[in-house]
């Protein structure tokens, strides 16, 4: 897979004030506020992948390929890897030496990173594939049967590319059946999967040409058969001109919203369910005549693609796996370089630096005020793992350093620790292909450790750095402490029960494993399969009250529900019931109980009450219950 046929846009040069600087010898200043309470979205999939693919590349699967990317931070492994998945044959993954990977070859790569899977399945005959829903159900079951961790299939790749014209059915319907059965069928092999759709080729096609619509139509609950789990598509936006530089390419990010606006008005239009997006290729350094190993090798695709992943978790996208391939052969805009290339095999390109650095953020993306001109010279995108814990990703667009002062509203910063990590060419420019990652030049990625952040002390209110020309800096902030007050009614500080015991067998303690807000929350230990409780009596609940419950809960647990409650003097139960597939994993859910106005008081006990769908031992937290 190469370049896609995509819609030209035109992108203006604007002479900007940071030029006028820049000439001046003056650095720039942006007065930047992180809102901590302004929540923008929710990541609740793994979020960061990359496109493993099974054909062209003679070192895929290399172990350094494979050391290189526990280094990066990367979640998921799209294969085939675009293309490949309409000519491989899952059950004969070496037919011809097309490919060197089966499944099991790919598990043992994966497994160890970790990364989990996303498979692409072949609805067509090509290179004697069987297309029936038969044969893809049977991959789903091989990998049950092997314990392969497979959350998310795709069926196909790119089918709409040959469609010319708007509401071709008689050319998509075909790719829409075979959709439909292989989803069935695949289900009936393991009903915990999530199977995505249609794998668009780019906005030109699902959008100019109507497909998404012509898909959902079909696939979703409203007038389909309700078989899609979730919307995956490709978005490869392209400039209109030649270039061997940056700026025509360095807006394209703040383009994306449109598109995403777009994809949520056809999911609604067609499905009652707030379906995912996952755009499952994509890549914003890919300007036409230009060969995209090309650009994949310089400063510029770094700095575009880390700002496009920030543009695309503002929206709500729920993952992105860049392509990037893994190995930058045939055009694939790689993350390290392949076999016979101009540097050494598995060596980084900067695109590659990307990821160890946005992976620091916390699923929770908060707002920030104070862009002056996010498209042409310095944009920031803002997380939180905690009230305690934020991340701040400022990306660099202009050829001169400018002066980053952050502020916060709902954290406090002084006297805590920022940790800083910084990607800058090594020669200032947005064409270098040497870059420093965290002050080392061109670091290995295969073997030790990538170099340390650099750490600092926060004595002020703020926090002001000037960030190098066509750089890329993350600020992850951590309150004093490692936390603030939290002023919660139950919020388990310094050691604190609150009066909660154990019911079940659950072990409860107050712990500073993980917390919503200030140093701790209530630690919620399981070990075996039944109901357990965290509960307290005689809380001074009034009728008509929201009581508002903080839980964590950890991905790939053997979960069936959380339930926070209370209970009215004459014992009447009022809950939440909320079950682990809807939960955010790893990640903190706000769970709201409503006490009618005429409920007997006082309330007799209040709690969190957790089910397991098998043996299992592990924790689950639960932090800052108010009203």
């Amino acid at each position: 897979m190469s370049l896609k046929r995509s819609r030209k846009l035109w992108v203006a040069l604007a002479l900007s004030l940071t030029l006028l600087f820049a000439w001046a010898g003056i650095a720039a200043a942006e007065d930047l506020t992180v809102n901590m309470n302004e929540v923008v979205s929710e990541i609740e999939y793994p979020f960061f992948g990359v496109n493993y693919v099974a054909f062209w590349d003679s070192i895929q699967g290399s172990n350094a390929s494979k050391e290189a990317l526990k280094r990066s931070g990367i979640q998921v492994i799209r294969f085939p890897g675009g293309a490949p998945a309409e000519w491989y044959d899952w059950s004969d993954p070496y037919a011809d030496g097309w490919s060197s990977t089966g499944t099991a070859d790919l598990w043992n790569f994966a497994k160890d990173i970790p990364a989990k899977l996303l498979l692409q399945t072949n609805p067509t005959s090509n290179h004697n594939n069987n297309p029936s829903g038969t044969h893809a159900a049977n991959w789903v079951a091989y990998t049950v049967n092997n314990d392969i961790d497979v959350p998310f299939w795709e069926v196909g790749n790119e089918p709409d590319i040959e469609i010319e014209t708007p509401n071709d059915w008689t050319n998509f319907q075909p790719y829409i059946d075979k959709f439909n059965e292989h989803a069935a069928a695949m289900k009936a092999q393991n009903s915990a999967i999530k199977v995505f759709g249609p794998v668009g080729t780019n906005a030109w096609y699902w959008w100019g040409l109507n497909t998404l619509d012509m898909f959902l139509n079909k696939t979703g609950n409203r007038f389909g058969t309700g078989l899609v789990d979730g919307v995956s598509l490709h978005w490869y936006p392209g400039p209109g001109e030649p270039t061997t530089g940056y700026d025509q390419i360095k807006a394209l990010p703040q383009t994306w919203q449109s598109s995403y606006n777009f994809i949520r008005g056809r999911i609604q239009a067609n499905d009652t369910r707030n379906l995912p997006v996952f755009i499952t290729e994509t890549n914003a350094a890919t300007p036409p005549f230009v060969p995209a190993g090309e650009v994949s090798q310089r400063m510029a695709s770094a700095l575009a693609n880390a700002d496009l992943l920030g543009a695309m978790r503002n929206s709500g996208v729920q993952h992105v796996s860049l392509f990037g391939a893994i190995h930058n052969v045939d055009d694939n805009y790689g993350l390290l370089y392949g076999q016979n290339e101009s540097r050494p095999a598995d060596t980084p390109t900067p695109t590659y630096f990307i990821f160890p650095i946005w992976t620091q953020s916390g699923n929770t993306v908060i707002d920030v005020d104070g862009l002056v001109d996010p498209s042409n010279t310095l944009v920031a995108y803002a997380s939180k793992k905690s009230s305690t814990s934020s991340q701040v990703l400022v990306i660099n667009k202009t050829g001169a350093s400018r002066t980053v002062n952050l502020s916060f509203n709902g954290m406090t910063i002084q006297g805590g620790n920022v940790k800083i990590y910084e990607l800058r060419p090594s020669g200032g420019g947005a064409w270098d292909r040497d870059v420093y990652y965290n002050g080392v030049l061109n670091p290995s990625v295969t073997s030790g450790s990538l170099p340390a952040p650099y750490s600092f002390a926060v004595s002020g209110a703020s926090y002001s750095r000037s960030v190098p020309a066509y750089s890329i800096t993350l600020f992850d902030f951590t309150a004093s402490g490692g936390g603030s007050f939290d002023p919660a009614h139950y919020h388990f500080e310094d050691g604190q029960l609150h009066g909660f015991y154990q019911e079940g067998g659950a072990a409860v303690s107050s712990s500073t494993d993980r917390s919503f807000a200030g140093n701790r929350s209530l630690k919620i230990g399981i070990n075996g399969n039944g109901t357990y409780m965290a509960s307290r009596d005689t809380p001074a609940v009034p009728a008509g009250s929201t009581v508002t419950f903080r839980v964590w809960v950890p991905d790939g647990a053997n979960l069936a529900s959380i339930q926070p409650y209370v209970m009215s003097q004459n014992w009447t139960w009022y809950g939440n019931y909320r079950t682990y597939a809807g939960l955010v994993k790893n990640g903190w859910n706000t769970i709201a109980v409503q006490v009618p106005s005429g409920a007997a008081t006082p309330m007799s006990r209040l709690g969190v009450e957790v089910k397991t769908s098998s043996s299992w031992n592990g924790s689950v937290y639960v932090d800052s219950i108010s009203w």
